[in-house]
């Protein structure tokens, strides 16, 4: 299984609805090819102001990809649980 961790700053994306890359964060690295996204809230002032930092905040399963205005693909994902907004 090839996993996808990111490091989060801020909420938002994913948005309520479980959709990653609506706000275009992380751009063409939401096009690389895996099976689970796993989101990581990182440690600068940004992230402590959301209160996700150091912590898994996002588990995204089984992606489905799909293009519209964006520069790089929205994601979708059969299973998605976690801090969204």
């Amino acid at each position: 299984m090839r996993i996808l961790t990111y490091k989060r700053t801020h909420t938002g994306d994913p948005n309520a609805s479980g959709l990653f890359g609506v706000s275009d964060c992380m751009g063409r690295v939401r096009d690389l090819n895996y099976d689970a996204v796993i989101g990581i809230g990182g440690i600068g002032a940004e992230p402590r102001s959301y209160r996700i930092d150091g912590k898994i905040t996002w588990v995204g399963v089984s992606p489905n990809k799909s293009f519209g205005p964006w520069t790089s693909s929205v994601v979708a994902f059969d299973r998605s649980e976690g801090t969204h907004v």
